[in-house]
């Protein structure tokens, strides 16, 4: 039986030498409440690295972070093809499905790095609170308004949220 103890305390990943079928080995140490006089003893739990389906083939991948080069590569795409064609738009970035470039256009890569980065202001971060708290709140609504992202709002609003419960 063993203690409950927060996995980012715990989990250290290292490469495995012998065995190739299986990249990584988490070693995550458990406090044992059977054996309290040997303290934290180490378990061994194999496992393997996320993994994602690019939609075509069928093959597996490694997810990986979007690049300043697929962003621009996207836009492109999307002022050859316009924001409907996401299939076409997909080809032409390797690696990435049609939901993955269409939600990566739509929430970030269609804005400029000053609209991106720009600060809310008060009267802003009302109208989020505002449409937030209402029973259907629709960020949408308000990010077309703003001239943001739907996910910038909602991460906005959870973020006013958090700073009002403290």
């Amino acid at each position: 039986m063993y203690t409950r103890i927060p996995i980012s305390l715990l989990v250290c990943e290292d490469p495995l030498k012998d065995d190739e079928t299986m990249p990584l080995r988490t070693t995550v140490l458990a406090l044992s409440k059977e054996h309290p006089k040997e303290g934290l003893s180490a378990q061994s739990v194999p496992t393997a690295p996320r993994t994602t389906s690019n939609g075509d083939s069928g093959s597996l991948q490694t997810r990986r972070r979007w690049t300043e080069e697929e962003d621009e590569q996207l836009r492109r795409a999307v002022e050859m093809f316009g924001p409907r064609k996401w299939g076409k738009i997909a080809e032409m970035l390797p690696g990435r499905n049609a939901q993955r470039a269409r939600m990566r256009y739509n929430n970030y890569a269609r804005f400029s790095k000053e609209e991106r980065c720009r600060p809310f202001s008060e009267a802003d971060d009302a109208r989020i609170l505002r449409i937030g708290l209402e029973v259907d709140s629709s960020f949408g609504a308000v990010a077309k308004q703003l001239g943001r992202g739907n996910n910038a709002i909602k991460n906005r609003y959870w973020l006013l949220r958090r700073h009002l419960e403290r």
